[in-house]
């Protein structure tokens, strides 16, 4: 029905795509199709390419709040559906976990998305990197985000010293 299309797609967040809302419900495209076009009727949801939207924050949280029994399983089911489209998303898997109170997979994911992306030498911007250590912290997983720590200033450290010898060649 269009009212559960909605009510997961809200779960999803402000923008959901077609394959987001066909994994979480676990039905075929036709079907969301047919559950959206009566919203896209009634201008409760846009569509921009694959990209569908809410087009009020206001109706999205309405709907959470009037499926909120179920909130949490769809948040838990939408983070193995993120880990099918997108596996290497790690902190949006983490933080459909962490809402759904799965606080220690959550952190787990966080910590192996920071790690990904220092492995990669990707700089993580602080508040990432904070909130991070913060979920590892209230998780009681301390060797994790010391771990992290060291492994961040080994990469920066390496980082700084090709730079250096890149400008060395310069001069």
């Amino acid at each position: 029905s269009t009212l559960s299309a909605l009510e997961a797609a809200a779960v999803i967040g402000k923008t959901f795509s077609i394959e987001e809302l066909k994994c979480l419900l676990q039905t075929s495209e036709i079907d969301i199709d047919q559950s959206l076009a009566t919203a896209r009727t009634l201008g409760l949801v846009s569509a921009s390419n694959s990209t569908l939207a809410f087009t009020h924050e206001i109706l999205r949280s309405c709907l959470a709040h009037h499926a909120k029994d179920r909130t949490l399983p769809n948040r838990k089911k939408f983070a193995d559906c993120l880990s099918v489209l997108r596996p290497y998303d790690y902190f949006s898997r983490g933080e459909q976990l962490h809402a759904a109170g799965q606080m220690e997979d959550a952190a787990r994911l966080h910590f192996e998305g920071l790690y990904t992306r220092l492995r990669d030498g990707n700089l993580v911007p602080s508040n990432l990197r904070f909130r991070v250590f913060d979920l590892l912290a209230s998780t009681n997983q301390n060797e994790s985000a010391e771990t992290i720590f060291r492994a961040y200033d080994l990469i920066l450290t390496r980082q700084f010293s090709e730079v250096g010898r890149l400008f060395a060649r310069c001069e």
